[in-house]
């Protein structure tokens, strides 16, 4: 159960805090909530103050309005908003798959607020296109999994088109239909905000961000992938670690896209590591 909620504005925001010292913010992804990291934030809570928090529209927050988009800008600005108020300094982030994409865009606009930056396979589609083979797979991911899929919201088709999202980004086609009813049922609860991600502009939920202004930003950075991700995602990972100037990378074995879900033991070993530095 959250620790507590917390209001910004029009929104409110369930929170859950554990331990003492640094302070971490986790930031989750899309198809999830603050109960992804919650094994490794118990864990590294002897450490650190692990903050984690679900965002704007995921469960159990309110759902969006009809017609409401999602706006990533908006999500960073609420990270930036989560952490000024429940730390006291700067914080280490740590961002999964989308939650990575928001934890970036809000380390460039205030970098001062940043100790560290993790980024677990960001999916930052746009920046395929500054990859020398990055561009096959821009079209082919918008191809068989963007466009599906958005098909499929704007047809009301939610159930259809999380399917086709979740299996598309894990390279697992089936994989929906072979889980458990209670854990199909169980992501279904994302249905609204993955509805409102795909029907939100591209330049509003994927904003581009260029490598030039990637190398501005100075805060130290680990780059996190799978070793069983798609290619598309080592990609984006090669564009990032070519262009970000203090960052370091680290592929994690037997694990795909959720290494953090996959291969819990070596992420939090390295991310313990990581965090003892900063």
């Amino acid at each position: 159960m959250p620790d507590l909620v917390l209001s910004l504005d029009d929104y409110s925001f369930q929170v859950v805090i554990e331990g003492d010292g640094l302070p971490v913010v986790f930031v989750h992804g899309s198809v999830a909530d603050l109960s992804t990291f919650s094994g490794i934030s118990n864990r590294l809570s002897g450490a650190f103050r692990c903050i984690s928090y679900s965002r704007r529209f995921h469960p159990p927050n309110a759902p969006p309005e009809p017609g409401e988009i999602y706006d990533t800008a908006r999500h960073a600005d609420d990270l930036l908003e989560i952490a000024t108020r429940l730390s006291h300094g700067p914080v280490a982030v740590v961002g999964s798959s989308f939650g990575g994409y928001v934890a970036l865009i809000a380390a460039m606009r205030a970098p001062e607020r940043f100790r560290a930056l993790v980024l677990c396979e960001p999916p930052m589609i746009p920046l395929l296109l500054h990859h020398p083979t990055g561009k096959a797979l821009h079209d082919q991911f918008l191809h068989e999994v963007i466009e599906p899929a958005r098909s499929l919201f704007r047809q009301g088709m939610d159930l259809e088109g999380l399917k086709t999202f979740v299996e598309g980004v894990r390279g697992q086609p089936g994989w929906f239909d072979r889980l458990f009813p209670p854990l199909r049922r169980d992501l279904l609860r994302f249905g609204p905000e993955l509805r409102a991600e795909f029907l939100t502009g591209d330049t509003t939920y994927m904003p581009e961000i260029s490598p030039d202004a990637l190398r501005d930003l100075r805060v130290p950075t680990l780059l996190l992938g799978g070793a069983l991700s798609k290619p598309m995602f080592g990609a984006i990972l090669d564009v990032l670690e070519s262009s970000i100037t203090n960052a370091k990378r680290t592929t994690l074995r037997h694990a795909g896209h959720l290494v953090h879900l996959q291969n819990p033991a070596a992420f939090e070993s390295t991310l313990r590591d990581f965090l003892r530095r900063y």
